[in-house]
């Protein structure tokens, strides 16, 4: 029995989380959201099979784990609270003010805890008078949703894993820029949001912030089809291409038509 085996069998007797990124089933689970310390089960977290806690902790997507060997997850605590009482009891009594129930429908989004986000939304249009559209079409589509916001690979690799509508993401880099790159990266910014705006119900686009790195991405099921740069490979100037990007977008949208 190797070190690292001998100390999950003595952690688990223990009855403590462990110190492995590695959990299965009846493990206890130590999570640090937003700076506050949680303790569940894996039996919990993975309860919905097609949410992102259960991709994290049934292996889909890698975890790591901090020095107290807790995972880091970076959103609101307090939020989080209310979605794991929801995993536990399996429904829960929605917030009476309106600004948490919305700020609770965001977080049920993104851990794509669809019925979750479905009872939300059935109390909104019912009890609260303001609508909302269903951004879950299916187990494993986010097509018709607002633009999704990204800042780690990990989340990155949820989507390509979860999701099977095209897909375009948007890498944008949280450094400055001189004034003529920003002149390039703002058309992009702009074209991006229009495009986003006016074919939201047949690809799915997310912005992901990045260090360093300009680029759209494009896939299909999950797999890269086509990149393009902010800038010229070839001259390494920045420019915006604005044909070949549109043809790439025109290639996913008729995508489904060609499969047919």
């Amino acid at each position: 029995m190797s070190e690292e085996e001998g100390q999950d069998k003595e952690e688990e007797q223990s009855g403590t989380p462990k110190r492995s990124g590695v959990f299965r089933k009846g493990d206890l689970v130590k999570l640090n959201v937003g700076g506050e310390i949680f303790m569940s089960t894996w039996d919990t977290l993975t309860k919905e099979k097609n949410s992102m806690l259960s991709a994290m902790f049934a292996g889909t997507i890698p975890v790591q784990l901090l020095e107290d060997s807790s995972v880091f997850i970076d959103r609101d605590g307090k939020m989080f609270a209310k979605v794991l009482n929801y995993l536990r009891n399996g429904s829960f009594e929605p917030p009476k003010d309106r600004a948490t129930v919305y700020e609770l429908l965001k977080e049920a989004e993104f851990y794509q805890l669809t019925a979750m986000y479905g009872q939300l939304k059935e109390h909104i249009n019912n009890e609260l008078g303001s609508p909302v559209t269903n951004r879950f079409s299916n187990k494993s589509s986010c097509v018709g949703k607002q633009v999704v916001v990204i800042k780690t690979e990990a989340e990155k690799d949820i989507l390509l894993k979860t999701m099977t509508d095209p897909m375009v993401i948007l890498e944008v880099s949280s450094s400055s820029f001189g004034e003529e790159k920003d002149a390039i990266i703002y058309k992009h910014l702009v074209l991006f949001d229009k495009l986003s705006s006016d074919y939201a119900d047949k690809i799915l686009f997310v912005k992901q912030i990045v260090y360093t790195g300009k680029e759209w991405k494009f896939y299909v099921k999950g797999k890269l089809q086509h990149s393009v740069f902010f800038y010229n490979q070839y001259n390494g100037k920045h420019s915006f291409q604005e044909e070949i990007i549109l043809d790439r977008i025109l290639k996913l949208i008729l995508l489904p038509e060609r499969e047919k």
